[in-house]
């Protein structure tokens, strides 16, 4: 899960982390970590946002959006 600045939590699927398996996730993000990403779908009925992870760039000198949690 991530934390947007507005405090609204998404859900970023283990598919949308491209190059990352469930036993590399840890390795590769830390609590705290900021990272882009995209909005794929927000419910508002449901109050769940979907997030990924693909076709994200980090532009340079670009600060995170997102903290992972």
């Amino acid at each position: 899960f991530v934390t947007l600045d507005n405090g609204l939590e998404g859900l970023v699927h283990i598919s949308e982390i491209p190059g990352v398996s469930s036993q590399t996730l840890e390795k590769n993000f830390q609590v705290g970590d900021g990272i882009l990403v995209q909005v794929l779908h927000v419910d508002s009925e449901a109050h769940k946002i979907a997030l990924s992870l693909k076709n994200v760039s980090n532009p340079a000198g670009a600060s995170p959006i997102l903290e992972s949690e």
